[in-house]
């Protein structure tokens, strides 16, 4: 069954796709700018939980742009420093290449090169050791990239696990359902943004 079925009657079905089509297009203009207006307090939370014991790791979501991605959510405050202020390439680096791919990726500091392509660590002040990222699928369309960021602490390098990119997937995915839903309740009306 369609998802976007919104009474399960054939007669409707014609206007389920008309709203599928309507929303697909919202989502493909969606910029970083807009999430602050999308990410409630249950998107919030969810986010949140995900780090919640992972008090040396960065959860950020990466809004596409006119230029550059930017930093549309951050999980370690103090906000200021990253908020639309952090920028990766549009065409380098690890959120365009999941973006572009579709597919989520890990990448520890040898492959990562974010001096090349982000301004994170000069923001952070502090030297990545790895990053997982996994694309945020709305209606269809990419306009974000979610990545947990592995901060140097002085000791072994951080690798990645399988989990951590498993998680992480899930929680993009939890994220993007959550938006729709919101984008969904805004289009008919039951909800401002």
């Amino acid at each position: 069954m369609n998802r976007l079925v919104i009474v399960p009657d054939e007669k409707f079905e014609p206007l389920a796709s008309t709203l599928k089509g309507r929303l697909s297009a919202v989502a493909g203009e969606l910029k970083s700018e807009h999430f602050a207006g999308l990410m409630n307090e249950l998107c919030r939370r969810v986010l949140l939980g995900f780090v919640r014991n992972r008090s040396d790791q960065e959860l950020l979501l990466w809004g596409c742009s006119d230029g550059p991605f930017r930093v549309a959510w951050t999980s370690l405050p103090p906000e200021s420093e990253v908020l639309n202020i952090v920028t990766a390439a549009r065409d380098a680096g690890l959120p365009a290449r999941v973006r572009e791919s579709g597919q989520p990726a890990t990448q520890t500091a040898g492959e990562l090169q974010a001096g090349a392509w982000t301004n994170l660590e000069e923001r952070r002040g502090r030297a990545l050791d790895s990053m997982v990222a996994s694309p945020v699928f709305v209606f269809d369309k990419c306009p974000a990239v979610l990545s947990l960021a592995s901060y140097r602490t002085g000791g072994e390098p951080r690798i990645p696990s399988h989990a951590d990119l498993v998680d992480l997937t899930e929680t993009a995915s939890l994220l993007a359902r959550l938006i729709e839903d919101r984008l969904v309740r805004a289009c008919l009306g039951l909800e401002m943004l």
